[in-house]
């Protein structure tokens, strides 16, 4: 016999059916002879499953509610804190939207403007013979430009 044909056979040996020949194959083949050690073993880990669940004692369920309970009361205190938290964070984003409000409406009226108005010399403004027609400001502009350009030193 070989390992091949052994192997549809391998459900009535452990059900102890096998032929004599399966058995005289088992004591020349060391591969099929330990894989036969593996699977004799089977009908012992399947009675252990077949096992009805054991009963508890007595005192288990009124030590299993006793626990429930006290972990219940446990997490009064953590859902307190958390409402707690959930409160804080809410008063911090008020109070985050109501400065940013603040900043953006009080806080640039006492800041003084950037550009302040231009008090040119009185000497350069004569001397200019054409003042041009159109943006005051841009003829500032052109005025501030010319005064650094006059004050800086030669280089």
């Amino acid at each position: 016999m070989r390992c091949v044909e052994l192997e549809g056979q391998w459900e009535e040996w452990v059900a102890g059916g096998a032929p004599a020949e399966v058995e005289q194959h088992l004591r020349e083949c060391a591969r099929c002879r330990e894989l036969a050690e593996s699977l004799a073993r089977t009908p012992g880990w399947l009675s252990v499953l077949a096992q009805p669940a054991p009963e508890p004692s007595p005192a288990f369920w009124p030590r299993l509610r006793e626990r429930l309970e006290g972990a219940d009361r446990g997490s009064d205190f953590w859902a307190a804190l958390t409402w707690a938290a959930g409160r804080a964070a809410l008063t911090l984003a008020v109070l985050v939207f109501l400065l940013a409000l603040w900043v953006t409406q009080v806080v640039p009226e006492r800041v003084p403007p950037a550009v302040a108005e231009f008090d040119a010399p009185q000497t350069y403004l004569e001397e200019a013979a054409i003042v041009p027609a159109g943006d005051p400001q841009a003829y500032r502009n052109q005025v501030i430009l010319t005064l650094v350009t006059y004050s800086e030193p030669a280089r």
